[in-house]
């Protein structure tokens, strides 16, 4: 019967100083909300990068497009490792999704097709080092005029990713820190305003340990209602944010338990890291 005791106590804690209780609570949902939209973020960041860069191609343009060199050089492709996906793309294909992308009459405008047969191979993994070592082999083949593929976006990519991930990183542990000071403070005040109650009850012989299970039930309800409170806001921000983009961005559902899980986590950490003079009378 001691847990209820101890309930008891973590609810009258919070009744004590309202105020500190809701500031409590909207600095920890403030500040979970913020941590857990900066670690959506880069999973966001993360899922799109591994999407475009599986849709990267190596295109190999032939020297002539002869049935019996394209069976060769596809051939050698399928055998290669790692390749998924070999595709024959006939010069009209290739000039129909040019024309497609510019939106112009290319054959109108030079009078004939411009653009030669090509073998079109993705791999999965997408690594730049299959990539490479592909294009290298495949410019010595007779029958491969050239080797195309986006290196350099490739590059780009992953030096542009690694800055978001470090700085979104750096961001987070920031709000982490800001966070645990700031619901710190404000369960410090609260057990601050209820040293006297603390002290009274130790002196009369209360066990220390249902006044640290008071303690962690003051802790996990700021956590659950701060955690509540971050889910709704980050469903509304996500909700506004595919309002304005006018494309599709629904979080993964295991997202909003995380974040509660999250938010009670910080909760414990602030209490943990605020003074506790009572207890160890």
């Amino acid at each position: 019967m001691k847990f209820p005791l101890a309930y008891k106590l973590g609810i009258g804690t919070l009744r004590s100083r309202p105020t500190l209780t809701i500031l409590a609570v909207f600095l920890l949902a403030l500040g979970t909300s913020v941590l857990s939209g900066l670690l959506c973020s880069a999973y966001l960041l993360h899922a799109m990068q591994t999407k475009l860069l599986a849709a990267l191609t190596v295109e190999l343009e032939m020297a002539s497009d002869a049935d019996s060199a394209r069976a060769q050089v596809m051939a050698r492709v399928e055998r290669w490792p790692g390749a998924e996906f070999v595709q024959f793309v006939t010069p009209d294909v290739t000039l129909g999704e040019i024309e497609r992308e510019t939106g112009e009459n290319l054959r109108d405008l030079f009078g004939t097709n411009p653009f030669p047969a090509l073998v079109r191979v993705r791999f999965r993994p997408t690594t730049l080092h299959m990539m490479d070592s592909l294009a290298s082999v495949a410019r010595g083949w007779p029958e491969v005029s050239a080797v195309s593929y986006p290196r350099r976006l490739w590059s780009e990519l992953q030096i542009l990713a690694t800055r978001l991930e470090s700085g979104l990183g750096v961001s987070a542990i920031i709000f982490v820190v800001l966070v645990i000071i700031a619901v710190g403070f404000c369960l410090r005040a609260q057990m601050r305003n209820r040293s006297a109650t603390w002290d009274f009850l130790a002196l009369i012989g209360m066990p220390q340990h249902v006044i640290r299970q008071s303690l962690l039930v003051q802790e996990a309800l700021i956590g659950v209602a701060g955690g509540l409170i971050a889910c709704g806001i980050l469903a509304v921000a996500a909700s506004a944010v595919e309002w304005l983009l006018l494309g599709d961005l629904r979080l993964p559902f295991w997202f909003y338990p995380c974040t509660a899980v999250l938010a009670i986590a910080l909760a414990y950490v602030a209490g943990i890291f605020s003074p506790r003079r009572f207890v160890s009378r």
